[in-house]
C-alpha cells in the first residue's frame, strides 16, 4: 500500500514537473531577412521589393498559426505587398488584419523549425535605423492581443492553443543597435536537471 501511493506521489510530482517545465519553454514566431533564418537584419540601399521570411521554432509540433504583422511607423516609405505561404500550407486572411492576422495550417503535425513564408514590401525610402519589425497579436474577441499556435504534442482532439513570443528582425540596423532575437537553448535529460537540485 506504502509502495502504490509512493508511486502515485511520484507520478504527480512528474506530472507538476512536466508541466512546470513546458510553462516555461517558449515558443517563437521570428523574421528573418533570408531564407535561411539566419539573418535578424534587413539592411537595403536600393529601393525595391524587400521580402521577410517567417519561421516558427520551439520543441514542440505544431499544426497552425495565427498572427498580424503590420510594417511599424519607423519603416517609413515601406508598402506591403502581400503575403506569400509556403505552398504546401493552407492560409486564411492577411498579415495586415489586427483582428484576424494571417491563418496558416500545416499538413498534419509538423516538428519545429518550420518555414512559414514571407511578407513582401515595396520599399520606397530608406528607413529609419534601428527599425524593429516583429510579429504582432491578433485581436479577436476569444484571444485578444496573442500571437498563437496549435500544439499537437497531445493526441487529438485535445491539441491546446499556446501563445508565441515574437522575434523581430531590425531594419536598417546599425552600431548602436542589435538584434532582438532571443537566445536560443539547448535540449537537456531528466537526469540533468535532477543534478541542479542535488
Amino acid at each position: 500500500m506504502i509502495r502504490s501511493l509512493r508511486m502515485i506521489a511520484f507520478a504527480g510530482l512528474l506530472v507538476c514537473l512536466a508541466s512546470q517545465s513546458r510553462a516555461q519553454v517558449t515558443d517563437y514566431l521570428r523574421f528573418y531577412s533570408d531564407v535561411n533564418g539566419t539573418t535578424c537584419f534587413l539592411n537595403y540601399t536600393d529601393l525595391g521589393v524587400a521580402t521577410v521570411h517567417i519561421f516558427q521554432t520551439g520543441p514542440v509540433r505544431s499544426s497552425a498559426i495565427q498572427f498580424s504583422a503590420i510594417a511599424p511607423a519607423c519603416w517609413t516609405g515601406a508598402t506591403w505587398l502581400g503575403d506569400v505561404v509556403s505552398s504546401e500550407w493552407l492560409s486564411l486572411g492577411s498579415s495586415q488584419d489586427p483582428l484576424y492576422g494571417l491563418s496558416v495550417a500545416t499538413s498534419g503535425c509538423q516538428d519545429l523549425p518550420i518555414y512559414i513564408g514571407s511578407i513582401n514590401h515595396l520599399v520606397t525610402d530608406a528607413s529609419v535605423e534601428c527599425c524593429l519589425y516583429a510579429p504582432g497579436p491578433i485581436d479577436d474577441a476569444e484571444t485578444p492581443g496573442t500571437l498563437q499556435y496549435v500544439d499537437c504534442t497531445n493526441p487529438w482532439p485535445n491539441w491546446p492553443i499556446r501563445p508565441l513570443q515574437p522575434a523581430g528582425l531590425v531594419v536598417n540596423q546599425k552600431p548602436s543597435c542589435h538584434c532582438e532575437q532571443p537566445l536560443s537553448t539547448s535540449a537537456t535529460t531528466w537526469g540533468r536537471v535532477k543534478a541542479l537540485y542535488r
